[in-house]
C-alpha cells in the first residue's frame, strides 16, 4: 500500500452501518455493488434502519428480474417501462434520490443511482452492462456496438458516441471528451462518486451529521488523502464522537508519519475539549 494513502477500518463503537461498509470494502474480494450502495444509505434512509431491514430491501430486488429474459430490450423494458423508473429532474438534489433503497421505492433518482439497479437487474439476468463515470451524468455501457451507451436517467435512453458529445457540449460547452470519461468504472469508483455526491448535498445543507456518515464512509474506500482523514476528525469532534476522533488521530499518525506535527495539533486541540 502506497505511503500516502490508506483506507481506514470501521471502529468499534461505530455505527452498525459503517462497520458493515467497512468490512465489505476490506474483504479483498469483489466488492458487492447492491448491498454496499444499500448500506451507503443506511445512515439516513427510514427505509432501512437496521441489517434485517437492510436483508428485505435487498431481496425485494428479487422481484425485479422475476420473468426477465437476458436481452437488452427486456432489460429496459422491465426498469423503464413496467416498473416506471425514471429521472427526478424537478427535485435533483432531494437526498433520497441518492439512497437506492429510497430509489426503488419511489422510482425516481438521479442517473447514479439508477444506474446501480440497472446494473443489479443486468447481473440478476446475465446481460452485460457496466458503469461510466461520465462527468456531470452517470451512464451505463454495453458490449453491443449498436447501442453502446445507455442513459438512465432518461428512460433508458440509448447513447451512440455523437450523441454523449452533445451531452457534454449542453453541461461544458464543448464536445472534448476524456476517453477516460468513457472508460468503466469500478464498484469503489461509482461508490465514491455516490458519497461525493451525498457530501456536496449535506455541505449545502450544513448537516454535519450526514457530513460526518459520508466522511466515515469514505475512510472506508481506498485511498484516502492525509487532509481527508484530518477532515473526518474534525467532523467526529464536531458532532461529540471523541472516541472515534481519538482513534482515528492515531491511525492517521501510523500511516502518515510525515504529519507528526499536523497530528499532534489535532491531538493537542482534541484534548483541550476534553479537559
Amino acid at each position: 500500500m502506497r505511503q500516502d494513502v490508506i483506507m481506514l477500518p470501521a471502529q468499534t463503537d461505530a455505527p452498525w452501518w459503517h462497520r458493515d461498509f467497512a468490512e465489505l470494502l476490506m474483504s479483498g474480494q469483489s466488492v458487492d455493488l447492491t448491498r454496499a450502495a444499500y448500506l451507503l444509505s443506511a445512515h439516513r434512509s427510514s427505509l432501512v434502519k437496521d441489517s434485517d431491514a437492510l436483508e428485505a430491501r435487498l431481496a425485494m430486488l428479487e422481484a425485479l428480474a422475476d420473468g426477465c429474459d437476458s436481452s437488452f430490450d427486456a432489460w429496459q423494458r422491465r426498469l423503464f417501462v413496467d416498473y416506471g423508473l425514471t429521472g427526478n429532474g424537478t427535485e435533483y438534489h432531494d437526498v433520497r434520490n441518492s439512497f437506492v433503497p429510497d430509489v426503488v421505492e419511489r422510482r425516481v433518482g438521479i442517473p447514479i443511482s439508477l444506474a446501480v439497479i440497472g446494473l443489479d437487474l443486468a447481473k440478476r439476468i446475465g446481460l452485460r452492462m457496466w458503469g461510466i463515470s461520465f462527468p456531470g451524468h452517470f451512464l451505463l455501457g454495453t458490449n453491443n456496438a449498436a447501442r453502446p451507451f445507455v442513459d438512465p436517467f432518461n428512460g433508458g435512453a440509448v447513447l451512440t458516441l455523437d450523441d454523449c458529445g452533445d451531452l457534454h457540449e449542453r453541461m461544458f460547452g464543448n464536445r472534448t471528451i476524456d476517453p477516460n470519461s468513457l472508460a468503466p468504472a469500478t464498484n469503489e469508483q461509482i461508490l465514491f462518486r455516490m458519497l461525493m455526491n451525498l457530501k456536496a448535498n449535506y455541505a449545502r445543507a450544513r448537516d454535519l451529521e450526514g457530513l460526518t456518515a459520508i466522511m466515515r464512509m469514505r475512510s472506508a474506500l481506498p485511498d484516502l488523502p492525509f487532509d481527508e482523514g484530518r477532515e473526518l476528525v474534525r467532523l467526529l469532534d464536531a458532532t461529540g464522537n471523541w472516541s472515534e476522533a481519538v482513534t482515528t488521530l492515531r491511525l492517521l499518525r501510523l500511516h502518515f508519519p510525515m504529519h507528526d506535527e499536523v497530528v499532534d495539533a489535532e491531538e493537542a486541540r482534541l484534548a483541550a475539549r476534553l479537559n
